[in-house]
């Protein structure tokens, strides 16, 4: 459905493939990512000389998509879909419901709809809680999605540590769940997730961060979630680098189904 590199650092880069237009009997490739539109930006404010002589662009952040009709391209240029970053998409789309509409969540946990990936977006739901810097519900890097049953759920990036005790870790788990979208969502002040990852020889390691949260499903139709994926650092480095954890027993019943 659609993948987003959960590495620390840099720009959100969405892919995803045929469900955002398969009313038009054809498959689309589309890139959403943040990214800003030169235009918007003040020629003075474009670039800057780093030492030792690189050149290097700050952009505003925004939404832009870029689509294909095969992952090799052509590609075409890339279109502002609104202002905001860490985007995640979800198709409409059904077998039974053929539907070209998607969903996109950002920062904050803005919630957007439109009639096609690339068309113009509404904000159907904002939540109604407090969700500057450094309050309790300070949150980044949403990945929104609906499950088998029809209800919605955001995984993010929980600052809540940042806020109490300024530091990155362990409460970092977020999980944000409703009924409908514009409806009256939940955000219960309990991490979903820590920093702490516990490995099958044993062994243990704390994180200094763990962020960008992405999950993996199933392809049976039910939609069960298989693998949590993030992006980490470890404490001591500036390395960092994609974390793949398996939920539960569907992941042992998944991989054993795949020979491993």
């Amino acid at each position: 459905m659609a993948y987003a590199t959960p590495f620390l650092g840099g720009a959100n880069v969405i892919l995803a493939g045929s469900r955002m237009t398969a009313v038009k009997n054809r498959t689309c490739w589309a890139i959403s990512l943040r990214a800003a539109d030169p235009r918007d930006i003040p020629p003075q404010r474009q670039s800057y000389m780093e030492p030792g002589g690189r050149t290097s662009y700050k952009w505003a952040n925004n939404v832009s998509v870029s689509n294909a009709p095969d992952i090799r391209g052509p590609w075409s240029p890339s279109k502002r879909l609104l202002n905001g970053t860490n985007p995640t998409p979800w198709p409409l789309w059904k077998k039974h419901h053929q539907t070209s509409k998607i969903i996109l969540g950002v920062e904050d946990n803005f919630i957007y709809q439109a009639d096609t990936f690339n068309g113009d977006y509404d904000l159907i739901k904002s939540m109604p809680w407090n969700t500057s810097d450094y309050s309790d519900h300070w949150t980044e890097d949403p990945f929104l999605w609906r499950d088998k049953r029809g209800n919605w759920h955001i995984l993010c990036h929980w600052m809540i540590d940042i806020a109490e005790k300024g530091e990155k870790y362990p409460r970092v788990g977020g999980h944000l769940f409703s009924r409908s979208l514009a409806g009256n969502w939940n955000f219960k002040l309990q991490a979903a997730y820590n920093t702490t990852v516990h490995f099958t020889d044993g062994g243990r390691t704390d994180f200094y961060r763990r962020e960008r949260p992405r999950l993996y499903f199933s392809d049976d139709g039910k939609l069960t979630p298989l693998y949590l994926i993030n992006g980490v650092q470890e404490f001591n480095s500036k390395a960092s680098y994609t974390l793949i954890q398996p939920i539960g027993h569907d992941a042992k019943l998944y991989e054993r189904a795949l020979g491993f």
